[in-house]
């Protein structure tokens, strides 16, 4: 972290520096375009940068906020991206190589992408609750189940898929509808007693 970042060519075996400005960049992600985006872990690192593989260059595509960590590719290709600190959803386009905010709070760290591209999102834990649904149509995440966290299980069949926490069991599953759209309570099955 304290060189900024180098570039390793594989043709030649040089090492070059190719990013000077500032450091801590530890988080990488390679887009469907081949660019990669660079997030970092450090609470003093703001933004997001872009490696542009055509010109071997660096820019800071985003320059607020902190700790960009989290990565979803869409069926679309371009990428859904959140950070540790709640700051919601930025979205990267592939095309454009541009990043807009789609979604202003939550530290979205699980994803699960549906067969019609939209993505469920839960965070690890903090001040957001429940599970949001990313629309790629319109490109805004909604709150569709407003309790639990850390939903980071998910079990399609054709009519849905259950969810849950393998690190909260406790909460229990739920269960998301295809048709509907909506979010329910997986009633668990009672122990039938065995009468002699």
């Amino acid at each position: 972290s304290y060189e900024g970042i180098l570039l390793y060519n594989t043709s030649t075996g040089e090492v070059n520096q190719i990013y000077s400005s500032d450091t801590g960049w530890d988080y990488f992600h390679e887009a469907s375009n081949g660019n990669v985006l660079i997030g970092n872990s450090y609470n003093t690192v703001n933004g997001i940068l872009l490696y542009n593989v055509s010109t071997n260059e660096i820019t800071k595509i985003y320059s607020s906020f902190v700790q960009w960590q989290y990565f979803c590719d869409l069926s679309n290709g371009n990428v859904l991206i959140s950070n540790y600190g709640g700051n919601g959803l930025l979205l990267y386009d592939v095309t454009s190589n541009e990043i807009t905010r789609v979604h202003i709070s939550g530290a979205f760290s699980f994803f699960y992408t549906l067969p019609n591209g939209n993505v469920l999102l839960s965070v690890a834990g903090g001040s957001t609750y429940g599970i949001y649904l990313y629309d790629i149509t319109t490109n805004k995440a909604s709150w569709i189940y407003t309790t639990g966290y850390s939903w980071d299980t998910f079990v399609p069949d054709e009519n849905g898929v259950t969810i849950s926490s393998s690190t909260h069991p406790d909460q229990g599953s739920v269960y998301y509808d295809y048709a509907t759209g909506s979010v329910t309570p997986v009633e668990e099955e009672s122990e039938l007693s065995l009468v002699a």
